[in-house]
């Protein structure tokens, strides 16, 4: 995941889709060091929760505060939130931001496609 998002942020010219999502990232006007400092925790954290992963457990998601399966992504929300907590390189925002990219990363795309 490391190696991906180095790639977006150091694009090959010959491979044109990490070209086009850098150039995407550019025309959207993000600062890319935030960014790409965001992107560098969510592919830290992202599957940290896999050990403790059991989808026969309920527990209440930390953000929502709703009764979710224990599964991997909300797992890796937890450890976000504690790992992020008291320090100050990322914003409210950006910690939200986290914390949604971390919950939602094993979302199926063709989920996404109906909005």
């Amino acid at each position: 995941v490391m190696d991906n998002s180095d790639r977006i942020f150091n694009p090959d010219p010959d491979n044109s889709y990490y070209e086009q999502l850098y150039v995407y990232l550019l025309d959207t006007g993000f600062d890319l060091s935030r960014c790409k400092g965001i992107l560098t925790i969510v592919s830290l954290l992202h599957d940290i929760g896999k050990p403790q992963d059991n989808k026969e457990e309920e527990f209440e998601h930390p953000i929502k505060k709703t009764l979710v399966k224990k599964r991997h992504p909300v797992l890796g929300v937890c450890s976000a939130i504690e790992t992020l907590s008291g320090q100050s390189d990322f914003n409210d925002d950006e910690k939200r931001i986290i914390y949604n990219l971390i919950d939602e990363h094993d979302t199926p795309f063709s989920w996404f496609r109906q909005f």
